[in-house]
């Protein structure tokens, strides 16, 4: 019986584990992703952060968006001399528009128009 406890203890620990890395990894998703949507929004003046839509998106995957905007805002501004030498203002807008706008590729209508 022991024995069978042990095992069942195991399993959970290895659950457990399994969880707080997935977890990590949509936390660490969050992150880069409203990263790039700060460091794009604050190149591009004719958008902004739908920060209702933010808010949502970190509550479904159970972050707390205050847990994790600092971080995010650091990331961004790793990402900002990146985005200029790449190009200005109009290229921030368009990977904006199809990143993170309404039919966005990686998540729609995180940014909206001003």
């Amino acid at each position: 019986m022991k024995k069978f406890l042990a095992a069942i203890a195991g399993v959970l620990a290895v659950a457990a584990s399994a969880a707080a890395e997935e977890k990590k990894d949509l936390r660490q998703i969050a992150v880069e992703q409203f990263g790039e949507v700060i460091a794009l929004v604050s190149v591009c003046r004719a958008i902004t952060v739908d920060v209702s839509i933010m808010s949502v998106i970190a509550t479904r995957a159970g972050l707390e968006i205050d847990d994790i905007l600092d971080e995010a805002g650091a990331y961004s501004a790793t990402l900002l001399p990146e985005m200029a030498a790449s190009g200005g203002e109009a290229e921030a807008c368009q990977a904006a528009v199809n990143w993170y706008g309404p039919r966005g590729s990686k998540v729609p209508n995180l940014v909206k128009p001003l």
